[in-house]
């Protein structure tokens, strides 16, 4: 029950918003050229946009494994169909997390009842970020479905078993949470509950495994001897070239992402950790994770998302308690009315957050339309025609903007046969742009160009740019609560 409530939740989230940003390109792109291309490596994405670190196959090569059976029913057909597999690697993904967070969620209820483990899941359905990303092909989530099971080997006191999670975790995925998985390792061996030769055999077992795996199998992908994720451990933290990406200050984790994380939830930590000691290590194993991981000037909210369904515990605890005393007084009734209330604001606030974040992919918006409202007359089932495009004109630039919103490999729906599709970057005169017949181009680049006088605009997007309360204020009309900017074009040649 707990899993299918987590990714009920999780494909809503996909639904709201099917398409990727840049963060995700690597993985989603790799499974469609694992799935596509197969052994071709010449034709993947990474050997023409590599990106500023290389990033490891194992985690789309697994996804793309277990989609394979699709898409070979897919390929069997017309490419048009191929958007299908974007939604079923993201829904296998997010049954892979949500999976692990059961697992997580099963193991809690062990420790602080089952009450506690019901109503964990509660409030990671009511909160926005975990579920959201739960089926985005981050490094961060592939991360967190292991660490979600390392969590729940060390709740059941299987020792051996978290330290091979979390080691394949921070071999695998992500180096930093050897800050969030180190903390309870050192706090094991100073309470004895663990050896310090169980654990070496375990770490060294685990460690070289993991290593010979990603070395072998990265290696191969990229053409040369990688472990990616050491590179970008070195990239990251010892050169802080993350940086590049912009900075925040020191506590912008604990002021700005975890509260959004956590919403009306984390108000309930306090007391939670003053009632119950066993909800002190969660906590404080959590904070220096966020500490630590701060002295990198670099941050992203997702960098700290392992540390939500942890944090949630001691809250879901508390509620529990709450909510089985609540018919003991009047007070106690009210106390249990406002863990309820407290809920129903999460969903409100995840309502919002749903709805802004629908807007954050214009790129893969224009992609759709494009293919199934104006080319459909390309498409081998479609039925209405064009006079201005003919297959042998067909050819669709993707600028900049739209690549990093959503304009995937997954959404060139037509063979290459019939159109042709380009990224090329750094174009600027009005000459290079002849050749195509669309394009998805930033409204200001289309002025400066010269694009608006040789091409039509078949349709404009907009993207999210804050929340506008005194317009609503001011009219009383919620829909202006988002604030939109023109954000991208799609345009035909003339």
């Amino acid at each position: 029950m707990h899993f299918l409530v987590l990714f009920s939740v999780a494909l809503l989230h996909l639904l709201i918003a099917p398409y990727t940003k840049v963060e995700e390109s690597f993985n989603i792109q790799a499974v469609h050229d694992i799935l596509y291309h197969g052994c071709n490596f010449t034709s993947y994405d990474h050997q023409s946009f590599p990106g500023p670190v290389p990033r490891t196959f194992i985690g789309p090569l697994s996804l793309a494994t277990a989609t394979w059976p699709l898409s070979l029913l897919l390929l069997l057909g017309d490419r048009h169909s191929w958007w299908v597999m974007l939604y079923a690697v993201r829904c296998t993904l997010a049954a892979l997390l949500c999976w692990s967070l059961t697992a997580y969620t099963r193991s809690a209820g062990q420790v602080f009842g089952r009450s506690a483990a019901n109503f964990l899941v509660a409030i990671l359905a009511s909160q926005f970020h975990v579920l959201f990303y739960a089926s985005r092909p981050l490094p961060n989530v592939f991360g967190m479905a292991l660490v979600m099971q390392a969590a729940a080997q060390l709740f059941q006191g299987r020792y051996g078993g978290f330290i091979a999670w979390s080691g394949a975790a921070i071999v695998l995925f992500r180096s930093e949470l050897a800050l969030l998985c180190g903390p309870a390792l050192i706090y094991l061996l100073v309470t004895r509950r663990l050896r310090f030769g169980d654990a070496a055999k375990v770490a060294t077992t685990t460690g070289l495994a993991c290593l010979a795996a990603t070395v072998a199998i990265d290696s191969l992908f990229w053409g040369r001897p990688v472990w990616p994720e050491l590179e970008v451990f070195l990239f990251n933290t010892v050169q802080n070239r993350s940086s590049q990406w912009g900075t925040q200050p020191f506590l912008w984790y604990f002021y700005s992402a975890l509260p959004r994380c956590l919403l009306l939830s984390g108000l309930f930590l306090p007391l939670a950790a003053y009632l119950n000691r066993r909800t002190r290590p969660i906590i404080a194993g959590c904070l220096v994770f966020v500490l630590l991981y701060s002295c990198l000037p670099h941050k992203e909210l997702r960098f700290v998302l392992y540390t939500v369904p942890l944090l949630n515990t001691p809250t879901a605890w508390l509620c529990a308690a709450i909510f089985s005393n609540r018919r003991k007084s009047f007070a106690w009734r009210c106390l249990g009315w406002l863990v309820a209330a407290h809920l129903a604001a999460n969903l409100a606030a995840t309502g919002l957050m749903a709805w802004a974040a629908a807007w954050n992919y214009p790129g893969g918006q224009a992609m759709w339309d494009l293919h199934f409202t104006h080319l459909r007359h390309l498409c081998p089932r479609g039925t209405t025609r064009s006079p201005r495009v003919s297959s042998s004109s067909c050819h669709i630039h993707i600028g900049n903007l739209a690549a990093q919103t959503g304009a995937i490999r997954f959404l060139e729906l037509l063979d290459s046969s019939v159109c042709r599709y380009n990224k090329t970057e750094e174009l600027t005169e009005l000459s290079n742009f002849r050749p195509f017949s669309h394009l998805l181009i930033e409204p200001d680049f289309a002025e400066s160009t010269g694009l608006n006088q040789i091409c039509r605009v078949l349709a404009n997007y907009s993207l999210f740019d804050g929340f506008n309360l005194k317009g609503v204020l001011g009219t009383g009309d919620w829909r202006r609560l988002l604030r939109l900017k023109p954000a991208l074009l799609l345009l035909e040649k003339l």
